[in-house]
């Protein structure tokens, strides 16, 4: 059993001063305001709960299409506060993504990801962004029941364009197997999206990036995404895949349902270069990724502490609310339990932030 103390601790119940917390079994068992043990680990700054990335592709040099290497991907971002990331890998045929579902799987049951997050196959051809066109379908039953057979529990989450053939179907069909549905990489009406949260997707993709530009009377999934309640939202909170306005708009309208995510590549934490994004090459140059010769980005170099200080600095947001932004919705959002906020009974992954990371826990263990 081990203890925690900081000057300031984010809990789900709000901030605590002078607090500390004791951890048995890599779980938090108590909270306290009183004078903490005296072998308790002092952390500088503020407690916060560990990062939770709902959407990243690697980092560090690697990516989670390599399943090889997939577990240093998560370490790189572990020692950055994200600890609790799920693996996204960009579209490919079926058959790879069977096969990569298959091989990430063990990292699922180790805990090193979280679950598998698949951004396509099943996306528009006009607003599929840095995703190769030429491996884009729509989302048959055939080539739903195949991801589905693929993987008993490392599947978490998939986008789908609702507006393709057959994907409410998808969409119901992959709900009733526990996998979130996320609308993204879509040119549909705000009707259309409408009709899919209703047969069961709750998340949006990257709002504002890969789908129409909002219209003041032709109303898109962007529009929609912002009124509809149901729906957690995610951002890409680097400033470059959206404006600072545009994200105080989203955190305005989505308050408690927004998402900041990384959509991180390879390339993240990496020097200036060129990488692979699903058979694509990519030019990273200043912090940002784009398919080589094009201003279309492609996925980012973000890491989640800069998100976290960005919604902060430059969004404006106060702490309990980025730290909502950053973790306790996105695991909500994908029924991740026993992480995304400080409280008793939840896994102790936590972070100390003082206008930065200065330790990282996870399961109790100190990891920075």
């Amino acid at each position: 059993m081990t203890s925690v103390s900081a000057r300031q601790i984010v809990t789900s119940h709000g901030m605590l001063d002078n607090a500390w917390l004791r951890i048995d079994n890599g779980h938090i068992v108590e909270i306290r305001t009183d004078d903490a043990p005296a072998d308790a680990t002092q952390v500088a700054g503020t407690l916060i709960p560990g990062f939770v990335d709902i959407h990243c592709h690697g980092g560090g040099g690697y990516s989670f299409d390599d399943a090889n290497n997939a577990s240093k991907a998560a370490d790189f971002h572990l020692a950055h506060g994200t600890t609790s990331l799920v693996a996204s890998l960009v579209s490919a045929s079926i058959d790879e993504q069977v096969r990569l579902l298959q091989e990430l799987e063990p990292l699922v049951d180790l805990g090193v990801i979280a679950g598998v997050h698949l951004e396509g196959p099943f996306l528009s051809q006009k607003c599929c962004g840095a995703q190769n066109p030429a491996v884009l379908v729509d989302p048959t039953n055939d080539y739903v029941q195949a991801l589905l057979d693929a993987s008993s529990d490392a599947l978490s989450m998939i986008i789908i364009a609702p507006e393709l053939p057959y994907a409410f179907d998808a969409i119901r069909t992959f709900v009733s197997h526990g996998v979130t549905v996320a609308i993204g990489h879509s040119d549909c009406s705000a009707e259309v999206a409408r009709e899919a949260v209703d047969n069961g997707a709750t998340v949006v993709t990257h709002l504002f990036n890969a789908m129409r530009k909002m219209h003041h009377r032709e109303h898109g999934l962007a529009e929609y995404a912002l009124v509809d309640e149901r729906l957690s939202t995610e951002v890409i909170a680097d400033g470059v895949h959206v404006g600072d306005i545009a994200l105080r708009l989203a955190a305005a309208m989505k308050t408690d349902r927004l998402i900041a995510v990384t959509d991180a590549i390879s390339a993240a934490g990496m020097p200036d270069g060129t990488v692979t994004l699903g058979g694509l090459e990519v030019t990273c140059a200043g912090g940002v990724a784009r398919l080589t010769g094009t201003d279309t980005l492609a996925g980012s170099m973000l890491t989640m502490d800069c998100a976290f200080a960005h919604l902060l600095t430059d969004v404006g947001l106060e702490v309990t609310a980025a730290v909502h932004a950053t973790s306790t919705e996105p695991a909500r959002a994908l029924g991740l339990h026993d992480v995304g906020s400080i409280e008793v009974g939840k896994r102790a992954n936590l972070i100390a932030w003082d206008r930065g990371v200065t330790a990282v826990f996870k399961a109790g263990h100190k990891i920075v």
